[in-house]
């Protein structure tokens, strides 16, 4: 997994980096590439992965883990937009015919996670329910490389390195049935900043010499999420989600700039 990884991130870089290292056929001077612009957007549906239940201090004079509160975890499917815009070259080849540089953005659209709280980590104290809201903003270095030309269809890998703005807000309990309410430790909403990246593959299929439709699969990691801190005796205690995992399916269209050929063409 590791080297494959390594792959996905070594060849996009290199052959986006040194876009002139095709530019000429051997023994000549005939160009064998033009760049144009592109645009392209796309929906996705992520599915994120979270390992661990959260857990917070209690404040009980007891050991561990009896010293902890348990917050289970239930992960929930969240659709995502992206928008992306770059440089694209194209070469005269079937072997990686195209590649790519630019940036993507992308919006996590908000989610409601819920899940237990279980009290001292003991099951029979499993009393109240919770809410958060989650969601993220997401921008990119892309680059995307087409690996080989089978008539209009194009499989290809690509990645992403930048940042992400994870948002959680909106903390809610409720007691289950039978249980009296207690004081809500409400934690508070927080913004925080992190390190993303992404790797992912498809398939482009060409709909036309400047318009093409691409699926894909992307894995992503967007960072850390976190609560603000509670209130009364939860003053010094969060939430912390860990990092936000997700493998995605994505759709999308791509447009390319190019004044000498028809959008379909």
């Amino acid at each position: 997994m590791c080297r494959l990884r390594s792959l996905f991130i070594l060849l996009p870089v290199f052959l986006s980096t040194f876009p002139t290292a095709f530019a000429m056929e051997p023994g000549n001077n005939k160009p064998v590439h033009n760049s144009r612009l592109f645009l392209a957007a796309d929906i996705s549906m992520a599915w994120p992965e979270f390992s661990n239940d959260m857990t917070i201090d209690n404040g009980a004079p007891y050991p561990a883990p009896y010293n902890q509160d348990q917050y289970t975890v239930k992960s929930q499917k969240q659709a995502a937009l992206g928008i992306l815009g770059g440089l694209q070259w194209q070469r005269q080849n079937d072997w990686i015919p195209a590649y790519s540089l630019g940036l993507r953005y992308q919006h996590l659209f908000s989610r409601s996670y819920s899940g237990l709280i279980v009290q001292y980590s003991l099951p029979q104290f499993t009393n109240y329910h919770y809410s958060w809201d989650i969601n993220s903003d997401a921008l990119m270095l892309f680059s995307k490389v087409d690996i080989y030309r089978f008539g209009r269809f194009l499989p290809y890998v690509d990645i992403g390195l930048g940042a992400s703005i994870n948002h959680s807000r909106h903390f809610q309990e409720s007691a289950l049935p039978g249980i009296t309410p207690r004081l809500s430790p409400y934690f508070g909403d927080k913004t925080k900043p992190n390190f993303a990246y992404m790797l992912g593959m498809g398939v482009d299929y060409e709909l036309g010499s400047n318009l093409s439709i691409f699926l894909g699969y992307n894995y992503q990691n967007l960072g850390r999420v976190q609560s603000g801190r509670g209130i009364s005796t939860w003053s010094g205690e969060y939430l912390d989600l860990g990092r936000y995992k997700a493998n995605l399916i994505t759709l999308g269209a791509s447009c390319y700039l190019d004044a000498n050929q028809p959008l379909l063409g």
